[in-house]
């Protein structure tokens, strides 16, 4: 959860997002659903968030891995 201490409007971004996920710049909420395509790591994703007059503030870059599970057999 973020605040502003003037309360004014916060705005979330993101930089090295996954494909898969989207990213709600009013909330911060980060959503998706990977698809077996999507297995993998993506690192340094960096999530941000700007009140519009101070610099942003930013989370520590992180990494999302996408494990492949339950394939059906063919």
């Amino acid at each position: 959860m973020a605040e502003d201490a003037d309360g004014d409007t916060l705005t979330f971004s993101i930089q090295s997002a996954p494909a898969w996920a989207t990213l709600d710049p009013a909330t911060g909420a980060l959503t998706g659903t990977p698809t077996n395509a999507d297995v993998g790591t993506t690192s340094g994703i960096l999530i941000s968030v700007s009140d519009g007059n101070n610099p942003a503030v930013s989370l520590p870059a992180f990494d999302l891995t996408v494990n492949n599970v339950n394939d059906a057999p063919t």
